[in-house]
């Protein structure tokens, strides 16, 4: 059977989000892509880390962890939360793995679906397995491509 996950990478939910990114930066000598994307209070939505030219890691504040998803962490996000991403390179492998990992667990987001080409991943669902670990899993529309809601870089 022919595997068609694109990557696996984490991505962390942190209180200061901002300097998680260069703490992480530095402890793991990472390169930052891209200019962070931030919301009108400066708050971090997203920035990517690379390694080697790779997306190694991602970090967003807890401010924007779902509802679903805090409800399912009994400390709070104060804990801050690891979120296990794995890229697909196809929605029915998304799919099959999804299928598997939700029994007994909860798929907090539910299986959402972009066809209007308005966000940077195709589907995606957020979820909690069975044993506790929390998991994103997606098709990124194309990794070579700028993220529509990230600002351009000067």
């Amino acid at each position: 059977m022919k595997n068609h996950i694109s990557r696996i990478a984490n991505h962390v939910y942190v209180n200061d989000g901002l300097e998680a990114v260069k703490v992480y930066k530095d402890a793991f000598m990472l390169e930052i892509k891209g200019a962070p994307w931030l919301d009108d209070e400066g708050v971090l939505i997203y920035q990517e880390l690379q390694l080697n030219g790779n997306h190694f890691m991602s970090v967003s504040d807890d401010k924007y962890l779902g509802d679903d998803m805090k409800k399912e962490h009994p400390n709070g996000v104060s804990a801050s939360v690891m979120n296990n991403c794995v890229y697909f390179a196809r929605e029915e492998d998304l799919r099959r793995t999804f299928e598997i990992l939700y029994k007994d667990g909860n798929p907090c987001s539910g299986f959402r679906e972009d066809h209007k080409g308005q966000s940077l991943f195709s589907c995606d669902v957020d979820l909690i397995d069975k044993f506790g670990v929390s998991w994103y899993l997606c098709v990124r529309r194309d990794w070579d491509a700028p993220d529509p809601d990230s600002p351009s870089i000067p």
